[in-house]
């Protein structure tokens, strides 16, 4: 882990919602969890044709020092991109660091 590299602040934001009495999602809040520093690098970048729409997506690669409350229900708010987490792994298993790959969705 490089810690000059951390030069982006993120915000790590968990969902909360509110159901009605069928179980229906009627309301869904993010809260922030934390705000810390990263490194954000964008992998991959495109425009997917679905739904007889043109949606723009973007992958990228989010590293932070462990975090142990870390979920894939959770999201980075990175500036105003909403990065959502795909997969998180912690390379060398000695609970130093988190890569995580995130999708934005736009």
């Amino acid at each position: 882990m490089q810690i000059g590299r951390m030069r982006h602040r993120v915000e790590l934001q968990e969902a909360t919602t509110r159901e009605s009495l069928e179980g229906a999602v009627i309301e869904e809040n993010w809260n922030t969890v934390a705000r810390f520093w990263a490194e954000v690098e964008d992998l991959e970048g495109g425009e997917l044709f679905q739904a007889q729409q043109v949606q723009a997506r973007r992958i990228c690669r989010v590293k932070h020092r462990f975090r142990s409350d870390l979920k894939q229900t959770q999201r980075y708010k990175y500036g105003e991109r909403l990065l959502y987490i795909d997969s998180i792994t912690n390379p060398d298993g000695r609970k130093v660091e988190h890569v995580v790959v995130c999708k934005e969705k736009t």
